[in-house]
């Protein structure tokens, strides 16, 4: 039965409270608590006795090794809080409790005694020192965990504390601070499903473990499992629930074997359990036949192997042939397939994989085929180095660098075919995607990072997006995929049925080309001309359920199209699903195809749209081709003059539909044609849509629409009123869209800033989510973000885009965006708009956006070089050594190694330098790099005063800095002949005029000082010869004369030449510019 709206809306507004309770209900709730909570607390503090109908709570105490473990087991299940601050542990609940808390003496080690609060809903402990705190519910338990903090578990400390919160605590929220999530299970034809009903989308991941699996979910909420616990079902037997460090983990019992598949259908998150595949003898895994028939893969067996860290936090597994091989590597939900076309006697081990995936291998003759179970939002990408294959992972998936082109062409016959050029394509192989139950065609490529690009939904087939090499999965057993010259075709002896327009011949060949479509014709009689739409809609419905055989189809098409002509599309959809299923064949009757079609457009269902309408027979009628039109307009794919062009033959056909169905197929062509700037056909559209609107709903769309005309046409006064007054209509759909379009209409005239148009798209997002609006929105909102100085928001933004909107086509490209967008706040213009100690922030905060390799040390130096340039050296310290505990070892590290060094020295710390330079050291760099190392570590040993290890390292060194600091060394041990022999080095050849910087001038004097001090006259005659000419017109001239004269002291005694040179060494700072 339907029940009227107001009758959904008035139990919505009950549902939001408790039963019989309206605001004053509250009121005096909250009143009569109070009073109750003060007499119980008075009588029981004097008469020590429990409080009024307080619960009666076993109490557990379970010492461990590092901690221990507090449980509370309560009659019913309840909500409470924890909170340790002060020294004290507190923990509340939503009721009395009634409990011996004796055997919590045996965690005296944690926790003190417990002081009950008056209302018996507080618990009081001394809690000692360096003692963190996580408490969380399984069931009817309350488990309260106590750590020495440096044993806490990192799940606890990887969320930070809320403001004004203490930092240990991870507690669950008291009833009403935390969503109810219901849950919903039951037993099916061959699987059992359980169904988690949030009341917004959330973002979850699934975690295997030994006797079921887990799914966290990425926020706090309250989940009851009773009744599921109660209710046993063949494959899931308990539901356990954990809330810890945000997040809320439903671990499910499975039985021995049960797969499982997880799956999201709107806000609900569900969960399919199947018994594990009975051992049988292997069949081929092949549905579509290939042209060289792969050897059928065995049971799957889990293998060992040798792997290396990549670095401190990615693992990584090398593969290589001596003469190579092709890859692919293709994702399906928490499964990934990596397949080599050349088998792999070396057996892998996984073990260096537990954080991010689990590896079996599968049995092939001819080829390594590795699927890998994918534990954390990481995503494995395979990167090519001298030949070889790295497989490692990332926080976000990148596009292939060389995306595959795919091309739809035709033989003389007009037989569809789809190509892939890719000229170094292997043979095609086999496997089975477990997830779905589903055959994947995987080919492997030997280009480096040639993968497909976007995903392809068609009618008989999908094409996946890779990230290397092509995977397939048919739809029918008549594919074929063969390789050709320039890479791989897929065929069917009839040829493809694909999404692309057919040729001309083929569509002048269908026989019904000019036939409406089955709404306008209905088959079934009208009883009476006049009836009104309630009786048409009871005869059919009678019809329907009178009809027997044959006769019941066709009264369903008819109550179909009577649904589909009221604009009811979840009603039509319905129905022909009943058609389909009782004769599969009627999937391919025009009719059924354009109407199931229409109701999928109508219902958001773009991509199954797609496939029903695609095909000569449908595209030869004026209907499927305007009913694709508005599919691309709906889906955002008309964005080229000539698709705009389809939307004028559509008009005439729209006319003549019901008025319902005409609104429901102009509004997306409307809102096209005005993106596109269309105006005369988008201003035609909206007369239509005006003399078709007959609900309030469809009427709130009006003001939007030609509020977005207005501002086309210039008219911005006009624009500003209509999208105001359509931003408070009572369909949310175009309140949404108007607010939108309001916003950034007043953000373009300069009527607010970036930040109040950041707060207003906020406002829209927060109304809206899950489509290709939603991500337009936060797209727009990262970018208003960016030009408000609010980074860190915008980059958060990108990324909940990613999370939750990954599936969209048009979220292609998003996690480059994200990348983009992180390395223009270092590496472009948009840099010296980031206050340096905001950019350390980001730097740290979204570490798995700094891309690997050099672009990621670039990234780090560049931020690292601005911090030295504004004297942040601590700052610029941090940063690099970040980047060089996940340097790789080879040149890249001993470089950056060399570059943190100067950077540790500048800062005064030569020690680390000195530790610096051996954690980064090679065995094999180039000369150059190995010079500055050197260089480097002799002028930490000398800020160390380990001079003559300085003056070892150098050695024999002839580079000018090296004679520099030998130069240094020399002269504190007042070895003044060696300082004089490098100081040679350095003033040599002899100076002319043009070339005498004041450097060398000190220099020069320097040397002549040393000589006198070591007594050498002949040296300093052949210097004074040399040199005193080209002096002669500077400020150094008089001391230079004085040292090296023929007049000199007679007496050159260390004492008496000491304040001789002194005085000379004092002109050195008049010697700063030439004259």
């Amino acid at each position: 039965m339907r029940l009227p709206f107001f009758w959904f809306k008035a139990r919505h507004r009950r549902s939001a409270q408790l039963p019989g309770e309206g605001a004053s209900g509250r009121r005096h709730r909250t009143l009569r608590s109070v009073i109750l909570a003060v007499a119980a607390g008075t009588f029981a503090g004097v008469l020590d006795l429990p409080p009024a109908q307080a619960d009666a709570v076993a109490i557990e105490a379970v010492p461990q090794d590092s901690g221990a473990r507090l449980v509370m087991t309560w009659p019913t299940p309840v909500g409470f809080e924890a909170t340790a601050a002060g020294g004290r542990l507190q923990l509340r609940f939503e009721r009395p409790i009634d409990a011996d808390f004796d055997p919590l003496r045996r965690l005296s080690r944690w926790i003190g005694v417990a002081t009950l609060a008056g209302d018996g809903r507080s618990v009081t402990f001394p809690l000692a020192a360096g003692v963190s705190v996580i408490g969380h519910t399984d069931g009817n338990k309350v488990i309260v965990d106590l750590f020495e903090k440096q044993a806490q578990p990192r799940a606890a400390a990887a969320t930070p504390p809320a403001v004004d919160q203490p930092a240990s605590v991870a507690a669950v929220p008291a009833s009403g601070q935390a969503p109810a999530v219901r849950v919903r299970a039951a037993d099916h034809a061959g699987y059992s499903r359980v169904v988690f009903d949030w009341p917004d989308e959330v973002g979850y991941r699934i975690e295997q473990h030994e006797g079921g699996a887990a799914l966290v979910f990425d926020r706090v909420a309250r989940i009851d499992p009773s009744a599921l616990n109660k209710r046993r079902l063949k494959l899931v037997h308990g539901l356990g629930v954990n809330v810890e460090g945000g997040q809320t983990s439903a671990r499910l019992q499975l039985a021995p074997g049960a797969e499982v598949a997880v799956s999201r259908v709107g806000t609900k998150v569900v969960v399919d359990v199947r018994p594990a595949p009975k051992p049988a003898t292997p069949q081929p895994a092949v549905a579509a036949p290939l042209d060289a028939p792969p050897t059928p893969p065995a049971a799957t067996k889990p293998t060992t192997a040798a792997s290396k860290p990549a670095g401190k936090h990615n693992p990584e597994l090398r593969f290589a042939w001596e003469h190579g091989a092709a890859a692919a590597l293709v994702r399906r939900g928490q499964t990934a397939w990596l397949i080599f076309d050349q088998p792999m006697p070396t057996d892998l081990d996984p073990s260096h994989f537990s954080a991010d995936a689990g590896i079996d291998r599968v049995d092939h003759a001819a080829a390594t085929v590795l699927r890998l179970r994918l534990r954390s939002d990481r995503v494995p990408l395979l990167r090519s180095d001298q030949g070889a294959w790295i497989l490692d992972f990332a926080a976000v998936a990148l596009a292939p660098a060389q995306p595959i082109p795919v091309a739809v062409a035709h033989d003389e016959k007009h037989r569809a075919r789809l190509t892939f050029d890719a000229s170094e394509a292997a043979a095609p192989l086999a496997v089975t995607d477990e997830e779905t139950g589903r055959t994947l065609i995987v080919v492997p490529v030997r280009t480096p990072g040639a993968g497909v690009a976007e995903e392809k939904v068609m009618p008989e087939l999908r094409v996946l997006a890779t990230s290397q090499g092509i995977a397939i999965e048919p739809g029918t057993d008549s594919l074929r995929v063969r390789q050709s010259e320039h890479g791989i075709e897929l065929t069917s002896p009839n040829g493809l049925q694909l999404s692309a327009q057919p040729p001309a011949t083929e569509v002048a060949a269908a026989a019904d080309g000019d036939k409406r479509p089955y709404w306008l014709e209905p088959r079934t009689p009208i009883d009476e001309p006049t009836q009104s739409t309630r009786e048409r809609r009871r005869q059919l419905e009678r019809a329907t359920a009178e009809a027997a055989g044959p006769a019941r189809e066709q009264a369903r098409l008819d109550l179909a199209a009577f649904f589909l002509s009221e604009g009811l599309a979840a009603e039509a959809y319905g129905t022909l699903a009943l058609v389909t299923e009782a004769r599969p064949a009627a999937t391919s009757d025009v009719d059924i195809r354009l109407m199931h079609g229409a109701a999928a457009i109508l219902l958001g269902r773009t991509d199954e749209a797609e496939m029903d309408l695609a095909g000569a027979a449908v595209a030869a009628t004026e209907d499927g081709r305007l009913w694709r039109t508005i599919a691309d307009a709906s889906a955002g794919r008309l964005e080229s003059a000539d698709a705009i062009e389809r939307i004028e033959p559509a008009l005439s056909l729209i006319e003549a539909y019901p008025k319902p169905l005409r609104f429901a197929a102009a509004r997306p062509l409307a809102e096209t044609a005005l993106d596109q700037g269309r105006l005369e056909a988008a201003e035609k559209l909206i007369g239509v849509l005006d003399e078709a609107a007959s609900t309030v709903h469809e009427q709130a769309w009006l003001p939007y629409l030609k509020g977005k005309l207005a501002a086309r046409q210039d008219r911005p006064a006009d624009a500003l009123q209509l999208l105001a007054r359509a931003a408070n209509s009572p369909s949310r759909g175009a309140a949404m869209r108007a607010q939108h379009a309001l916003t950034r209409l007043r953000f373009e005239r300069g009527d607010i800033d970036a930040a109040a148009a950041a707060k207003e798209l906020q406002a829209v997002r927060a109304n809206w989510r899950g489509d290709r609006f939603e991500l337009q929105i936060l797209r727009e909102l990262a970018q208003l973000q960016f030009a408000a100085g609010s980074y860190a928001a915008g980059l958060r933004t990108l990324k909940e885009a990613a999370l939750y909107l990954a599936d969209l086509p048009e979220a292609h490209g998003i996690n480059r965006e994200i990348s983009e967008a992180f390395q223009s706040l270092f590496l472009s213009e948009r840099a010296a708009s980031v206050p340096p100690l905001m950019a350390v922030a980001l730097f740290s905060d979204f570490r798995e956006l700094v891309p690997s390799g050099p672009a990621g040390h670039q990234l780090a130096e560049r931020l690292a070089d601005r911090l030295t340039e504004l004297d942040l050296l601590p700052e610029a310290v941090s940063v690099l050594e970040i980047q060089l505990n996940e340097a790789p070892e080879g040149v890249e590290r001993a470089r950056l190694g060399l570059k943190l060094a100067t950077t540790q020295e500048l800062n005064g710390n030569a020690a680390a330098a000195l530790a610096t330079l051996q954690r980064s050291a090679s065995a094999t760099l180039p000369a150059g790099l190995m010079r500055q190392r050197k260089r480097v570590e002799a002028e930490a040993l000398i800020a160390l005063g380990r001079d003559g290890d300085a003056l070892a390292l150098l050695g024999n060194d002839p580079d000018v800095e090296a004679d520099r600091m030998r130069a240094d060394i020399l002269r504190r041990k007042a070895d003044w002949s060696g300082t004089a022999a490098s100081l040679e080095r350095l003033v040599a050849p002899p100076a002319v005029t043009a070339d005498l910087s004041a450097d060398r001038s000190a220099m020069l004097l320097e040397l002549a000082a040393t000589m006198a001090l070591s007594d050498n006259r002949e040296a300093m005659a052949g210097l004074r010869e040399e040199h005193s000419e080209v002096l002669a017109a500077t400020p150094a001239a008089g001391a230079f004369a004085l040292i090296t004269g023929e007049n000199a002291p007679p007496a050159m005694d260390a004492a008496s030449l000491d304040a001789y040179v002194q005085e000379a060494l004092a002109i050195r700072p008049l010697l700063s510019a030439k004259p």
